[in-house]
């Protein structure tokens, strides 16, 4: 967001998505997560802060997990 003011109603509504029973609604709330996060590190209005390790740690790994997942299904796609 352009004025770096935090939408606690959206994040609880992504917190949400990511608690879902539906496998499709968590996966897609995953990656969503993702792209927030990355906008955020790329386009974010703040200063870095120690704290902010609790988030992109676990993001990080979901990430290269994802990689792995589409690398095979490309792999096998090719096959």
């Amino acid at each position: 967001m352009a004025t770096g003011d935090q939408r606690r109603e959206k994040d609880l509504a992504l917190l949400d998505k990511l608690k879902s029973k539906s496998k499709t609604e968590r996966t897609k709330a995953g990656l969503e997560a993702l792209y927030a996060i990355r906008c955020n590190m790329f386009h974010g209005l703040k200063a870095f802060r120690v704290n902010q390790l609790e988030v992109l740690r676990p993001a990080i790994v979901l990430l290269q997990s994802t990689i792995t997942v589409l690398q095979q299904a490309l792999e096998e796609d090719d096959s």
